[in-house]
């Protein structure tokens, strides 16, 4: 380990303050470790708990900023003289001798990361801007250009690999640069420069409305300066975040709205966070601290709570209050069915079409297509993304890419993993072992899928028994953070246990724990008044509105969506044909669905809303009331409002 490499960015930026130390457990835990650094006396303490880490086993990195605040957060770093970049598999003995790097690492066997040193510091906007094209210009990762960035201490191991892989410092002697110097071989890229153009035509008028909107609120000058073009905000860069803060200020004196004031800013050729994944999560953070500052809500910044010496509460407890932690937003890949950063479950008896579904989306997705409810802008067109298709029944040259090709997808972007092989036979990745996991990160960490389908889930868990919630949780648990860490939406098949259950939501196959680790839930089943139409349900939407109904045909021209369809899951999988789902009456069918509805609820739902939701699948309240008398429900007062719940509570987790 060359843990004097940190020590030596650290005394160059002669400053003094807090440097950070990241550290990712085996089991996937992740710990953030502050130290205060006054020089090279520092550095034993620090030395002392990074080799604590070391013999624990994980993964270690550190951040070469020093920063002022006792947390790794940007407004935290006022300046540094060291430009960095995860380069990813560009490997740095390439790199133009111009560039090369003061110093330079392997993190694995064909990934590297590097340091560029300056001969002078930068205020904190300007390393950042500079430090941003750098990663541009050398093709490394794009996201990894920030202040609090974190890299790979050089020579340790990486856990990502099984077995693990160690890292090797290449060199510490590279060149210092002069800013100027560098400036001039680093331009703004093509990209670079896409990322500070103003907003497309729909953003554009989005934009230009709110201006209107508040025109007579907003003061001339600052007026002006949310109207600034790109040209002139980059001649300004250093004081982008002086500029931001009193335009913040102002709008906030002026009434506007929060959410109104994050669009304008996210619109306006100020927005320093374009391009990014959480680019609305760091403004809306960065409008709250002003608004809290306004308003005079903002409290000072405490001291980190410790109990008497010797409290029963130990170092490894994570407590924190609730406003250090950012508010996120939902990122979806198709509204409101399927969300980015987890499970979303898809239900069905075999040969109802599942797989059919899901190729679907599969080829809207990689070809940029539409799915059904998506806006389409004219003269702007989706991006194609890339899907990694899990599969253990259907073999990808006979069923999969003939059924893509006729749904008009592009191959390209579709990857098919059948597994891994074991003396010569490919065997389905286990996700109950950690390798199997790791191999499942490792995809994701190379081929940065956007999806990835599990066909059928019950092929990929191994010998763990899906009908035992101790075995299954395990590695839905794992899936949700690794869903979580890659912004990769994850799709399981699974199928419908045979014969009629309590309630729709118990019909898959495995334990209740299963759909309770899903954030969304899609069922699909034939139409019993039309054999050919089969129709997608949402039946679970933690996240959302529910979503409509969708029919869909497979006939021997390939895949076709018919839109909306107005059918209930009860009726399509009520039992002895397709007749009887029509006879069922009103008040079974409202029993169904009210049941179905309570049990997301646990905590029960205020009778209004109730109601709505109910006149929107076609009940009335009266039916509803009757339907109670079907099931196990209550009616219960709290305050002022009447809810409504289930007297049998679901079962942990539902």
């Amino acid at each position: 380990m060359e843990l004097e490499v940190c020590f030596r960015t650290w005394r160059s930026q002669e400053q003094q303050g807090y440097v950070f130390i990241g550290f990712r457990e085996l089991g996937g835990v992740w710990r953030d470790r502050g130290f205060k650094y006054l020089g090279p006396r520092s550095e034993r303490k620090i030395a002392r708990a990074v080799e604590d880490l070391t013999q624990r086993g994980g993964d270690i990195y550190w951040c070469p900023n020093v920063f002022t605040t006792e947390r790794r957060i940007r407004d935290g770093v006022t300046e540094g003289r060291f430009l960095y970049a995860d380069l990813d598999a560009v490997d740095p003995r390439g790199i133009d001798p111009s560039l090369k790097p003061t110093i330079a690492w392997r993190s694995s066997r064909d990934r590297f990361q590097a340091l560029w040193k300056l001969e002078e510091s930068l205020p904190a906007d300007r390393l950042e801007e500079l430090n941003r094209r750098l990663s541009y210009a050398l093709g490394a990762d794009k996201s990894g250009w920030d202040l609090t960035q974190y890299l790979r201490i050089p020579g340790t191991l990486n856990y990502k690999y099984d077995p693990p892989q160690p890292g090797e410092l290449l060199w510490t002697t590279g060149p210092t640069y002069q800013v100027g110097i560098l400036e001039t071989l680093v331009p703004s890229v093509a990209e670079t420069a896409d990322a500070a153009k103003a907003p497309d035509d729909r953003q554009l008028a989005a934009f230009l409305e709110l201006l209107r909107k508040y025109k007579k609120r907003i003061p001339p000058n600052v007026y002006r300066l949310l109207q600034y073009p790109p040209r002139e905000v980059a001649k300004n860069v250093g004081k982008r975040s002086d500029v931001l803060w009193r335009i913040e200020h102002e709008l906030i004196k002026a009434q506007v709205p929060l959410d109104d004031i994050v669009e304008l800013i996210r619109l306006s050729a100020w927005n320093k966070y374009r391009g990014r994944r959480d680019e609305q999560k760091r403004i809306y953070t960065e409008v709250a601290k002003v608004y809290s500052e306004v308003t005079g809500g903002q409290e000072q910044e405490q001291t980190e709570t410790s109990s008497v010496n010797g409290s029963i509460l130990g170092p490894d407890v994570v407590i924190r209050p609730l406003t250090e932690y950012e508010v996120q937003e939902i990122d979806w890949l198709w509204y409101p069915y399927i969300p980015r950063g987890g499970i979303t479950l898809l239900d069905g008896d075999p040969g109802v079409g599942k797989t059919y579904l899901a190729l679907a989306l599969v080829a809207h997705l990689s070809a940029g297509i539409p799915l059904p409810g998506e806006v389409v802008v004219e003269g702007i067109r989706k991006p194609e993304l890339r899907v990694i298709y899990m599969t253990a029944e259907d073999d990808p040259g006979l069923t999969l890419r003939p059924r893509l090709e006729l749904m008009g997808a592009t191959l390209d972007n579709i990857l098919i993993c059948e597994g891994v092989r074991v003396e010569n036979v490919v065997e389905p990745l286990d996700l109950s072992t950690q390798d199997g996991m790791d191999v499942l990160a490792a995809l994701c960490e190379q081929y940065r899928p956007d999806l990835i389908i599990l066909d059928p889930l019950v092929a990929f868990i191994g010998r763990a028994d899906i009908n035992k919630a101790n075995e299954v949780r395990p590695i839905m648990t794992a899936l949700n953070l690794l869903a979580r860490e890659y912004n990769v939406a994850v799709v399981p098949i699974r199928h419908l246990t045979k014969g009629a259950r309590d309630r729709i939501i118990y019909r898959g196959m495995g334990t209740i724990d299963l759909i309770a680790a899903a954030r969304s839930a899609l069922l699909v089943a034939n139409d019993p008044g039309n054999p050919a139409v089969r129709v997608m349900f949402h039946q679970k939407h933690n996240l959302s509105p529910q979503g409509a109904s969708l029919g869909y045909t497979i006939t021997d021209e390939g895949f076709r969506w018919v839109g909306e369809v107005s059918l209930s899951p009860t009726e399509a999988l009520k039992p002895d044909g397709s007749n009887s789902g029509r006879s069922e009456t009103k008040r079974e069918a409202a029993a169904q669905w009210l049941e179905n509805f309570l049990a997301q609820y646990p905590q029960g739902i205020a009778a209004k809303a109730l109601f709505e939701a109910a006149r929107e699948q076609g009940f009335s309240e009266r039916t509803l009331r009757r339907a109670r008398e079907e099931i196990d429900a209550v009616i219960v007062k709290s305050g002022s409002l009447w809810f409504w719940k289930l007297r049998r509570p679901p079962e942990p987790g539902e």
